[in-house]
This record gives C-alpha cells, structure tokens and sequence, in this order.
C-alpha cells in the first residue's frame, strides 16, 4: 500500500497580520497564552500582561531595597563594632596613664626625700650593690 499524496496548498494565500497592541506586540503572541474572542479579551490580556510586567518591575526595587538596607545595616554594624574597639582602647590607655602617673608620684616622693633632712643617709641604706674599693670598673662606650 501506498502513503496518500499530501494536498498542496496555494502559494498565494498570505498570512493574516495580527493586531498590534500599544506594546508593539501582535494580538497573535497573546493568542498563545489567552484564548481571545473578542476586543474585550485582547484587552483584558493586555492589561494581565502590563500587570505581570509591573509586578516584576515592583520585585526588581524591592530587592534593590533590600540590598540598600543590608549595605546600611552592614556599615552600621561595622561602625559600632570599631567605635566599641575604640572605647575598649581608651579605657586601656586611661588605666595605664593612671598605672604611670602612681609611678611618678612615688619616683617624685622619693626624690624630693632625697633632699630632705636625712636624705642621703635613707638613700645609701636603700642601695643593695656597692662597688668595693679595691676592685676596678669597666665602663663601656
């Protein structure tokens, strides 16, 4: 048996244009999502369509938003933790100012009582090391 020959079709038949929307769009290419009847139809389905497009458009500034906020919410969070470092390092500073300034206090008494009545006698009981007399001294230069 044989395979039916296919019907030719006439070349000269031309292709409908379909109508073009105010996105520039044909009413053929919505024809593939909607099923158009009318002009009612076509302009429903242009109106879901312009709606999704804003949707996307409206997600689109939301993410960038988000992402804003999190870049702020990032550099605030940096701020606190490095002026906390700071604060941590002043209070390190203050107590050694303080450490050193006892120290002072105490180098300041101590000499001012070497000029005191009796001075130069509680400084030679305060030194433990003496050179003898007898024994030579090496100074380096």
């Amino acid at each position: 048996m044989a395979q039916p020959l296919p019907i030719p079709q006439p070349i000269t038949k031309r292709k409908q244009k379909g109508v073009k929307s105010s996105s520039g769009r044909s009413a053929n290419y919505l024809s593939k999502n909607y099923k158009i009847n009318d002009a009612m139809s076509l302009a429903s389905a242009f109106e879901i369509e312009e709606e999704n497009r804003l949707l996307i458009y409206s997600l689109i500034a939301l993410l960038m938003k988000l992402g804003l906020l999190s870049i702020g919410l990032a550099s605030l969070f940096n701020l606190g933790f490095a002026s906390h470092q700071r604060v941590l390092r002043n209070l390190e500073i203050s107590r050694l100012v303080g450490l050193e300034n006892q120290r002072l206090g105490k180098l300041n008494y101590r000499f001012d009582s070497l000029f005191s009545i009796g001075g130069k006698s509680r400084f030679m009981e305060e030194q433990d090391q003496w050179i003898l007399p007898n024994s030579m001294r090496v100074i380096w230069r």
